[in-house]
């Protein structure tokens, strides 16, 4: 058991309203990491799907769908790293 989990056993004891604080930029890391992987995967499928069904422009727009979506996942972690970050003035 690492220094992490000692904690958060700590805060599951003690105050667990807190530890939904520790385990949501966790949560959001981790889904993060996944959409990163799972997205060009997804594209690339989606564009072979797509050509082989003969529509017209269907790859670039998959393509464009995809990079959306990826950005906006990018968007959401930057924003979360950057909350992280900040000081607590509370």
């Amino acid at each position: 058991m690492n220094t992490l989990d000692w904690a958060k056993a700590y805060l599951l004891s003690r105050l667990p309203v807190a530890l939904t604080q520790v385990e949501r930029p966790e949560a959001d890391s981790k889904a993060f990491r996944s959409f990163v992987v799972v997205f060009p995967i997804a594209a690339i499928a989606a564009s072979k799907l797509i050509h082989a069904a003969a529509v017209p422009h269907g790859e670039a727009l998959a393509g464009l769908v995809f990079i959306v979506l990826e950005l906006a996942v990018i968007n959401r972690y930057v924003q979360n790293a950057s909350t992280a970050r900040r000081p607590h003035t509370g």
